[in-house]
């Protein structure tokens, strides 16, 4: 299996078989995305420059070069890309340091799998911009599979005060099923053309992320 366009690439930097193959096997649980992995900074800088990953998470200390050297000359080419350091030997000067240069997030070994899938879920999400038109003065909320279909939880926002109502999610990849409530009324997304029946005689509207 080879990544294509619509997969994350997920590059694990460790000089441990043991931790690189623990993270890779995480990655592998997460659907659309692919595991990378490199033994030393130096390689790792050579995977990610052969084929931008979407994530990369780095031991420390490393017997070529240490996890802050590669964080420095990835920050380089991007500042926005999510690097996570994941070492056994941190401590709190070393964590400010690494915030510093651009680390998106330091974690201490041992971390559990479940708290490791998490992270990196989180540092895959994707900011979605949901919109819908109503009538000003209007109270619209937001619903679907990525909050149990709570009707009340999501509050979409006019802020322009013109009917145009407005919220920001950060998801994973995934497929998702939604419909906004407007003044209790569900309605699927009138620009979306992307739908599936319900089981409800009504219809929901898609979204892949």
């Amino acid at each position: 299996m080879q990544p294509d366009k619509t997969t994350d690439t997920v590059l694990v930097v460790d000089d441990e078989a043991a931790i690189r193959d623990l993270l890779q096997r995480i990655v592998r649980t997460i659907p659309h995305t692919f595991p990378v992995a490199a033994s030393g900074a130096e390689e790792a800088l050579r995977c990610a420059a052969e084929s931008p990953p979407s994530l990369i998470i780095s031991d420390l200390n490393m017997p070529d070069k240490t996890g802050l050297w590669l964080l420095s000359n990835i920050r380089r080419r991007d500042t926005t890309l999510p690097f996570v350091i994941f070492s056994g030997s941190l401590t709190s000067e070393d964590e400010s340091i690494l915030l510093n240069h651009g680390a998106s997030r330091v974690i201490a070994k041992p971390a559990s799998a479940i708290a490791l899938r998490n992270m990196m879920l989180e540092m895959l999400s994707r900011n979605v911009r949901f919109e819908m038109v109503a009538h000003v003065g209007s109270v619209v909320h937001l619903t679907g599979t990525f909050n149990d279909w709570n009707p009340s939880q999501l509050r979409m926002v006019d802020e322009p005060h013109a009917g145009i109502f407005s919220i920001t999610l950060r998801l994973p990849r995934g497929r998702y099923e939604y419909k906004f409530v407007v003044d209790g009324v569900w309605q699927a997304d009138p620009r979306n053309p992307q739908w599936v029946p319900n089981g409800l005689t009504t219809t929901n509207s898609v979204l892949e992320v």
